[in-house]
């Protein structure tokens, strides 16, 4: 298992017996990951929202199954790999580093600031006094 570790290459991760490449999010990609973490949110609200009831253990529960089915199902849409092979070949280690090489090799916060930078040259100023305009 640790030699696995050693000798992958940034590029590829091994999820069960596959050697999958990491992707680049495209925005078919992108499109495709947004409709699968749809119900992360409210996941993540209805545990939070049960912390201080009765309830909150089986909540957490419930909770975490729908998390690692919802993270089984992003690994599967990012990888073209069957998600009900992943759930039963790939080990919680695998699926992680997955998404963790993935969020690196596309830099979303770098996306995101280049992505602002662009909205802000087409964001209008509100006019003000002096700009020429008359008022009727």
């Amino acid at each position: 298992m640790i030699s696995r570790f050693l000798n992958k290459s940034a590029d590829s991760v091994m999820l069960g017996d596959k050697s999958v490449k990491i992707p680049k999010l495209t925005p078919e990609k992108y499109k495709l990951l947004f409709e699968r973490i749809e119900t992360l949110p409210s996941i993540i609200v209805n545990v939070l929202a049960a912390r201080h009831s009765g309830d909150f253990v089986a909540t957490l529960i419930v909770g975490a199954n729908l998390t690692l089915d919802e993270a089984v199902g992003i690994v599967a849409v990012l990888s073209d790999i069957d998600a009900e092979y992943i759930s039963k070949n790939a080990d919680l280690a695998e699926i992680s580093e997955f998404i963790r090489l993935t969020l690196e090799k596309n830099d979303l916060q770098r996306a995101l600031k280049n992505f602002r930078a662009v909205l802000g040259q087409f964001v209008t100023k509100p006019a003000s006094p002096g700009d020429g305009k008359t008022e009727a």
